[in-house]
């Protein structure tokens, strides 16, 4: 992970927020390491309450289901390197997990409540890639009550959210000439990420054949 993570950012976890108005609504708020931006992310009362037990320091009777993924990692010796947190189709947050294995890498796509869960379990490092950030991070001396600024910045993020989603994909042909790269400079994590985007691109091409 050492040598890509100088292009992505690091988060640490705040904490969570909870709806006043809606006790299925919870915001998993995040802070890049080295400076002020913030982002909060919209998780399930259950991924909620199982981050806020890590955070709590609290162990359960029983484990939770993250709480057993971690027992498993741990019994087979599995080493997660990090997760990196990205966007959708729709604007969904998403994650990803990195696996070490020797001298390769894994990846699995997961919930990003679930990539963020198991991070702080194990801890696993939590990035998020620079270009999401700039479209939706907030700083932290900005978070006004005023409702009209409130919305303007929602408006505003909206808008840099879309255009981060409908820039043109990179060739299958771009990603192999990176993917190449990737692996004559022994960069296995970004190698890894490279060759799961080309298979997934794939995938969806053949399933969308007639």
């Amino acid at each position: 992970m050492d040598n890509n993570s100088v292009n992505l950012i690091e988060l640490t976890v705040l904490g969570l927020k909870y709806s006043r108005g809606d006790k299925e609504s919870n915001a998993l708020v995040l802070k890049e390491k080295h400076g002020d931006r913030r982002i909060q992310i919209v998780i399930g009362t259950a991924e909620a309450q199982s981050i806020e037990c890590v955070l709590r320091n609290v162990r359960p009777p029983r484990p939770l289901t993250h709480d057993l993924m971690e027992i498993i990692i741990n019994t087979f010796n599995i080493r997660l390197a990090a997760v990196v947190i990205d966007m959708l189709p729709g604007g969904i947050f998403g994650g990803t997990l990195i696996f070490d294995e020797e001298d390769d890498q894994k990846m699995i796509d997961s919930r990003s409540s679930d990539a963020i869960a198991l991070a702080l379990r194990t801890n696993a490092k939590i990035y998020i890639h620079p270009a999401l950030i700039d479209a939706i991070g907030i700083m932290a001396d900005d978070e006004s009550g005023d409702k009209e600024i409130a919305n303007k910045r929602a408006y505003n993020n909206n808008l840099a959210i879309k255009r981060l989603l409908e820039e043109e994909p990179e060739s299958i042909e771009s990603l192999e000439k990176r993917l190449r790269k990737a692996i004559e400079t022994e960069n296995y994590e970004e190698a890894g990420r490279i060759k799961a985007e080309i298979t997934r691109r794939r995938s969806a091409s053949k399933s969308s054949e007639p």
